[in-house]
């Protein structure tokens, strides 16, 4: 899972996409979005993982909404999502808005 987040991470285009399609930096719905492509996971499938509506899944990625927090702990076991992956998560984040600001 560290490896993928990782490559993700140093493929940046393919990163930096993930919130220039309309999920706001600074929500969880980005990195939900990131991790659920790095387990090769559709919003279908992770829906169904975590008794929720696919539709559903979309918004909270897209920002529009939040999840509740006993949807974030479904969904932190669903994505494998551990203290060290937020960790890699964050930092991702802030290369982000480096790249951005130097643009």
């Amino acid at each position: 899972m560290v490896a993928k987040i990782w490559s993700l991470f140093f493929w940046a285009p393919a990163a930096t996409d993930f919130h220039h399609q309309g999920e706001k930096m600074g929500t969880e719905g980005w990195k939900i979005r990131l991790l659920r492509t790095a387990l090769n996971l559709s919003q279908p499938t992770l829906a169904k993982m975590v008794n929720i509506h696919a539709s559903y899944i979309s918004a909270i990625e897209m920002g529009h909404v939040a999840p509740t927090n006993a949807l974030m702990q479904r969904l932190r076991r669903a994505l494998r999502w551990t203290e060290r992956v937020d960790a890699l998560l964050d930092e991702l984040a802030a290369e982000m808005k480096m790249a951005e600001t130097k643009e």
